[in-house]
């Protein structure tokens, strides 16, 4: 498997709009406004796949801890909105989830995250 370029702490690169399964719209990448938590961003390949629901399941079960050390979770996947509207509210996902879906895997590519085989 291949290492993704971004390691921890590292700038973001440009940033890019996305929409959220709620309908919002997020900014992804450039310097976080002052004040502002830090992110983890997730990249999953693929919304409710048994992979990525177990991910993203764990991320939502430690909700409390990852907040209480000052991070705001966002993950981002190639899926459509409504698949991940549908996702977030068949697993109580409580964080943002953005679509990467057109231009397919933009913003994972951005990252060093896009994995081209499987998208």
């Amino acid at each position: 498997m291949r290492r993704p370029r971004a390691r921890v702490g590292s700038r973001a690169p440009r940033p890019t709009r996305h929409t959220a399964a709620d309908g919002s719209s997020v900014l992804l990448g450039g310097p976080l406004p002052p004040g502002a938590r830090a992110r983890l961003v997730v990249f999953l390949p693929f919304a409710a796949s048994p992979v990525c629901t177990g991910e993203a399941l764990a991320l939502r079960d430690r909700a409390d801890e990852l907040a209480a050390a000052g991070l705001d979770v966002v993950a981002v996947t190639c899926d459509a909105v409504p698949a991940l509207s549908a996702w977030a509210r068949a697993e109580g996902l409580g964080f943002p989830l953005l679509s990467d879906f057109w231009p397919h895997g933009a913003a994972a590519r951005a990252h060093g995250a896009l994995d081209r085989a499987t998208g």
